[in-house]
């Protein structure tokens, strides 16, 4: 017999209990899927190949840009300008670093000459006999003769300074004026190179007795001696204004060429050439300015000669 069911039981309705058993059926199994990985894996219907894991697509790194290649950098004709440009820098540097050198040892023989005359002006402090002589010395010596002594001793010091001083400036101030007598030497070559590139041969024509007269004329324009004006121009090292001087003289004092009657027989050998030979010929070098006036000053040029030659001098001088 079964055991009678208790009185105090409540039977509940067979849709709860259904109900109660799929809700404890879906927590059960959600917490095995959550405990094993495996139970996470999508089932693939039958047939279906394997799907691989794919990883994420990786991007690319890009390269860097290459650095603009400069054209100039192959070009020899750049790196000379480059060299030039630096060199002459350095140049000016090296001018006034010894420019301002030289003014340096030029304030210092002067501040030392000065120091040498405040020195000598001076007058002669009150000798204090007890700084030099002991109580007793003085006593048997006497005043007088230990001043003169100690007078005695102290120019004898002086002359030494003195000496020192000379021995020390001189060298100095022979450097200076070495210094400047260099400097001088080279700027009145560069003026002299500057000249004989504007006007070759000016040498020969400098000498002439007909150019020192005509420098003792007055110009008319300024009113004073062109030798004085020639002088201004020389003062300042232009060498394009005195080429000009030169030019001017040489314009000035331009023969006109003979008037020769026509004819075969007139005048042969002398017939001045036409303006296309002295063309050919081209401007005149600094020997051949100096050969013409020497020649000139000798009378050994013909008119011919002379009006070739002064066509020449207008065409301009080949670089």
């Amino acid at each position: 017999m079964q055991a009678s069911t208790a009185k105090n039981e409540t039977r509940l309705p067979r849709a709860v209990l259904r109900r109660s058993a799929e809700l404890r059926e879906r927590f059960e199994n959600r917490d095995a899927t959550e405990t094993d990985p495996a139970a996470t894996n999508t089932e693939l219907p039958e047939g279906a190949p394997p799907v691989e894991a794919t990883k994420p697509e990786e991007t690319p790194i890009a390269a860097a840009p290459a650095a603009p290649v400069d054209p100039r950098e192959n070009d020899l004709e750049y790196w000379k300008q480059k060299a030039k440009s630096a060199a002459g820098r350095l140049t000016k540097v090296a001018e006034e670093n010894r420019a301002q050198v030289e003014g340096l040892q030029g304030a210092i023989v002067e501040l030392q000459e000065q120091i040498r005359s405040l020195q000598a002006s001076q007058p002669a402090p009150a000798i204090d006999l007890t700084a030099y002589f002991t109580p007793e010395q003085i006593d048997q010596f006497g005043e007088d003769q230990c001043t003169m002594m100690l007078a005695g001793a102290e120019k004898r010091t002086r002359e030494l300074l003195q000496s020192t001083i000379d021995a020390e400036i001189k060298p100095l101030r022979e450097q200076r004026q070495q210094e400047q007598q260099r400097a001088a030497a080279d700027k009145k070559q560069e003026f002299l190179d500057a000249l004989e590139d504007a006007f070759p041969g000016y040498e020969a024509i400098d000498n002439r007795d007909d150019w020192k007269a005509w420098l003792a004329e007055e110009d008319p324009d300024a009113g004073i001696d062109r030798g004085e004006i020639l002088n201004r121009h020389i003062q300042r090292f232009d060498a394009a204004k005195v080429a000009a001087m030169f030019t001017k003289f040489v314009q000035a004092t331009r023969r006109e060429p003979p008037v020769v009657p026509r004819g075969t027989g007139a005048g042969a050998g002398n017939e001045p050439p036409p303006p296309r030979a002295a063309a050919m010929k081209g401007h005149p070098t600094a020997k051949e300015i100096r050969d013409f006036y020497t020649r000139s000053a000798l009378n050994k040029v013909t008119a011919a000669e002379r009006v070739e030659f002064e066509e020449r001098l207008k065409l301009s001088p080949v670089r």
